[in-house]
């Protein structure tokens, strides 16, 4: 997942990330794959140098959907909308993700496995579990609006 990959490793490397890859992440690690948010909490606290006990715990709450939120459950980021949002051209995920700098369309830019096995083996992306078995595969459509379909599948189970 482009977007939340590259936040993580930025995050890893230099101790910050963005507000907005910060809440991606929070949103992507709570909502899509279902992980406690106070182990993501947990994680920003150690690992952030603008570190900020009321603001960490605060922000991971409300985009969780536990905090102080008319929106609750309803509050999901779809990681690869807002990629294309705020890194319109890639420049971003492309940086911290040297993996797929090489991939031309930037929906796979954004989300690897959604690029062909002709272009994933022109990038060297062949066989690449990362790529051919992912964590989870985000719904998305630049043609279509993927907030409703997003949350019409987010609350089927």
């Amino acid at each position: 997942m482009g977007l939340i990959d590259a936040s993580q490793r930025e995050l890893l490397h230099t101790g910050y990330t963005s507000n907005r890859a910060r809440q991606n992440v929070a949103s992507f690690l709570a909502k899509h794959l279902r992980i406690d948010w106070r182990l993501g909490a947990e994680w920003y606290e150690m690992l952030l140098v603008d570190y900020d006990v009321s603001c960490n715990w605060a922000n991971w709450q409300y985009v969780s959907g536990v905090g102080n939120d008319p929106r609750g459950e309803m509050r999901i980021f779809n990681p690869v909308k807002q990629a294309f949002d705020y890194d319109r051209d890639g420049i971003y995920v492309r940086s911290w993700v040297p993996e797929v700098r090489k991939l031309k369309k930037l929906e796979c830019v954004f989300q690897a496995c959604t690029a062909s096995e002709q272009e994933l083996k022109e990038a060297g992306l062949d066989g690449n579990i990362m790529v051919t078995d992912p964590v989870k595969r985000i719904k998305f459509s630049v043609e279509s609006n993927p907030r409703l379909n997003m949350r019409r599948a987010f609350f089927r189970k």
